[in-house]
């Protein structure tokens, strides 16, 4: 009895932690990850997630992405939104697997005046569905976050990197500098 009665106990704990794993994710393999379009976009601010990236200002969420320019070398000025779209291919192609976004900062990182916090990069893992199209870019909404040089966009699956772009940032110069 005491066997039956430890097997049902067991038996109830993986029930409840299927149920808060979520039972019903379907996790599969990355074959590849497609950029689709890179460089500079205007797009739609729905919110902005300040929980995510607290030390540099927070995420913003969009929506209605538009490809202004396609490249990778402009200048950088305060509104400048630059990224790329990509594509999650994947077996089973209904599938879902934990992706890594990295943003890789110029050498000298982003210096942060109001928390005096210095980031070399920006990280986030998502759980994500195949055979969709993703959307990832940096906006500059403050002076402090133009830092001119190379900004590296990376994909990482399993800690490896599937997918990478880079772009080359430089200062704008005006009349009074």
């Amino acid at each position: 009895m005491k066997l039956i009665n430890s097997l049902f106990s067991v038996f109830i704990i993986f029930l409840f932690v299927s149920g808060c794993s979520g039972i019903d994710q379907k996790p599969g393999l990355v074959s590849s990850i497609q950029i689709i379009d890179f460089g500079q976009f205007k797009v739609e601010e729905v919110r902005r997630d300040q929980s995510e990236n607290k030390g540099m200002g927070g995420v913003r969420i969009s929506k209605n992405q538009k490809l202004l320019s396609s490249g990778v070398t402009f200048p950088i000025e305060l509104g400048t939104n630059f990224g790329f779209r990509y594509k999650i291919i994947g077996i089973p192609s209904d599938g879902e697997k934990d992706i890594t976004i990295k943003i890789i900062y110029p050498s000298k990182g982003i210096h942060n005046p109001k928390t005096g916090k210095t980031s070399n990069s920006y990280q986030s893992t998502k759980y994500m569905k195949f055979n969709r199209t993703y959307f990832h870019s940096y906006y500059f909404r403050h002076k402090w976050e133009t830092v001119p040089g190379l900004w590296t966009f990376q994909v990482l699956v399993d800690g490896k990197i599937r997918a990478e772009k880079e772009f080359q940032l430089a200062s704008v110069l005006t009349a009074n500098q």
